[in-house]
């Protein structure tokens, strides 16, 4: 594979993406990812994921609901 892929447990590739964050919201991270047991990667992609779904999901019926 490509030098900054990964391959998650299905065989999807996964490409880095660098984020930067303020010294609290690493704290917070580190903090919450250890009592939730969970690497601080995947904490942040369950976020994002949790964030973008919602989104996804309105403007699929925006665009249905449209035609």
């Amino acid at each position: 594979g490509v030098a900054d892929a990964a391959q998650i447990s299905d065989g999807t590739e996964l490409k880095k993406f660098h984020l930067s964050f303020t010294p609290a919201l690493k704290q917070a991270l580190v903090v919450e990812a250890g009592l939730s047991g969970i690497t601080q990667t995947d904490l942040i992609r369950e976020a994002v994921l949790a964030w973008i779904s919602p989104r996804i999901d309105q403007r699929n019926q925006q665009t249905t609901s449209n035609q």
